[in-house]
């Protein structure tokens, strides 16, 4: 089953568009503490907890306000970021990820109503979304 789990660790099985859109409209608070980012990925029910797999796609999710999100759409063999050809040229964004400082081209992030049609999309169809441009990420 498809799963959401947010920066604090909190698992939502089987979200909706609606659920996880409500996360995104959490401030910095949220988006930079924590793990620093979000993901939808497929998940199994164990005792105790549940296992996330890696070897099926998986949508990662870093807001950071109020620059907007940065999504990775990874697949076991290769990774995908947003790509905003409009952004402005400007330093890199520093975001905390896993407690360890990443910098982020400002052109990787995308408006929350891209975001919500990347998730919609994804939620449908653990594809990328063709409204959005992607490229490929070296990390």
């Amino acid at each position: 089953m498809l799963a959401y789990e947010g920066p604090d660790g909190e698992l939502t099985l089987t979200p909706s568009l609606a659920q996880v859109c409500a996360f995104l409209d959490r401030g910095a608070d949220y988006w930079e503490g924590g793990s620093g980012s979000a993901l939808l990925a497929e998940v199994e029910l164990r005792e105790p907890g549940y296992q996330m797999f890696f070897d099926r796609p998986v949508l990662h999710l870093i807001g950071h306000p109020p620059y907007g999100f940065c999504l990775v759409y990874a697949l076991p063999d290769r990774r995908y970021v947003t790509d905003n050809e409009a952004a402005p040229d400007s330093p890199p964004i520093k975001h905390y990820c896993g407690g360890e400082p990443e910098f982020f081209p400002l052109r990787h992030f995308i408006s929350r109503e891209l975001t919500e049609q990347a998730i919609a999309h994804f939620l449908e169809t653990q594809q990328p979304t063709p409204a959005v441009r992607w490229k490929p990420h070296l990390r």
